[in-house]
C-alpha cells in the first residue's frame, strides 16, 4: 500500500513547509527552528531581545493570548553572540571597590525600576564564574553607591522627560 501526502495535510504546513505563507515574516533557511521561550531560556536572552529577529512562524496559541512564534535557530545564535559580545566589550574595565558590594541579580531585585541594560553602563568591581551554575553568565558585583547613583540618575531623567 502506499501512502502519498495531502497538500493540505500538517505536515506540508508548518516547520515541514518550504516557505511560510506569511511573506512578512522571515525567509526560511534549511537549519533548525526553536521556539521563542525555549530560545530566550537555552540562548541567555530575553524575550524582548527577541523582537529584533523576524520569526519564521507565527500561529495562533490555542492555549493562550500570546502567539507561537518560531525563530531560525542560528538567527537567534548570531544576536545573542552579538549581545554578549558588546556586554563582555563593557565589562572589559572594572571599577575600583569603595564600601559594600552586591551581587548583579541582588541589585536588579533590591532596585526594582532598573534594568539589565542600564546595570551594563556601569563597570563591575568583580567579575567571577557562577559556583552555582558554570553554564551560566558570570557574577558580576558591584558598588552599592554605584547602583544608588545609577537609581538616582535614572530617576531624574524620567522626571525630566515627564516634564
Amino acid at each position: 500500500m502506499r501512502c502519498t501526502v495531502n497538500s493540505n495535510s500538517p505536515r506540508s504546513q508548518g516547520p515541514y513547509s518550504l516557505s511560510p505563507p506569511n511573506h512578512s515574516l522571515a525567509r526560511r533557511s534549511p537549519g533548525r527552528w526553536i521556539l521563542r521561550e525555549q530560545a530566550a531560556k537555552t540562548y541567555r536572552l530575553e524575550l524582548k531581545d527577541l523582537d529584533v529577529i523576524d520569526p519564521i512562524e507565527r500561529r495562533v496559541n490555542p492555549r493562550g493570548p500570546a502567539p507561537i512564534r518560531k525563530y531560525n535557530e542560528q538567527d537567534v545564535a548570531a544576536l545573542s553572540r552579538r549581545l554578549f559580545a558588546a556586554a563582555d566589550r563593557v565589562g572589559d574595565t572594572l571599577a575600583v571597590r569603595s564600601g559594600a558590594s552586591i551581587v548583579r541579580s541582588r541589585a536588579l531585585s533590591t532596585y526594582p525600576g532598573l534594568t539589565r541594560a542600564q546595570l551594563d553602563t556601569i563597570p563591575p568591581i568583580s567579575v567571577e564564574p557562577n559556583p552555582y551554575s558554570p553554564n551560566s553568565a558570570p557574577m558580576r558585583y558591584y558598588n552599592v553607591r554605584d547602583i544608588e547613583a545609577l537609581r538616582v540618575h535614572m530617576q531624574k531623567l524620567k522626571y525630566e522627560i515627564q516634564g
